[in-house]
């Protein structure tokens, strides 16, 4: 038995092994070294709407996702695999977009594709040899100032418009009445309350 092994430094180890009759081996002796380590860190995440090569545009046809992570290096042995889950939030499975880390500490930026009529939903997933971590964003439609849909069922403001029978307004857009200002939580209160 030893306990719980929690510095990061050179620790020698000695033990023996002793069978059910009682009978001891000699004891060995080795030193270890205890890497510090802590769990994928996903230390800034951001999307947005853009061009193919990546240039800010709200009416693109793409997705900037950018990222910083980190993960423990553990003497350059530790796995390290990033990974960018997206679909169109009316679908079920996702599409899986591999990126490249050149090294354990990264700050970079992925472009993919993003139909300008669909809301998506992004998740980066960062994993090692013991674990994942994972952050979810959502990207809106395209920009559109007004925007009817297809049949003339449904309309929003601020986005292009996703569904049937229903007034949408772009996430983050507040809805002003007079010298009273709704903010997005505000609606969705409002709209718990007539349900």
């Amino acid at each position: 038995d030893s306990d719980e092994i929690v510095s990061t430094s050179s620790t020698s180890v000695t033990g023996k092994i002793v069978d059910s009759r009682g009978v001891a081996s000699n004891t060995a002796s080795t030193t270890i070294t205890i890497l510090a380590y802590s769990a994928p860190q996903i230390a800034s995440f951001a999307i947005h709407r853009c061009n193919q090569d990546g240039t800010a545009n709200d009416q693109g046809a793409y997705a900037r996702v950018d990222y910083s992570v980190e993960i423990s290096p553990l003497s350059n042995q530790n796995s390290k695999t990033l990974v960018i889950h997206y679909k169109k939030r009316s679908v079920s499975s996702y599409t899986d977009q591999s990126v490249t880390l050149s090294s354990y500490t990264q700050t970079s930026y992925a472009v993919i594709p993003a139909d300008t009529n669909s809301t998506y939903d992004i998740q980066l997933a960062l994993t090692d040899d013991f674990g994942t971590t994972t952050v979810d964003l959502q990207l809106s439609t395209a920009f559109a100032t007004l925007n009817f849909r297809a049949g003339g069922q449904g309309v929003s403001v601020g986005k292009v418009s996703e569904a049937d029978n229903v007034f949408e307004l772009a996430s983050g857009w507040s809805l002003k009445m007079g010298n009273t200002t709704l903010s997005e939580a505000e609606l969705i209160a409002l709209k718990a309350l007539i349900v």
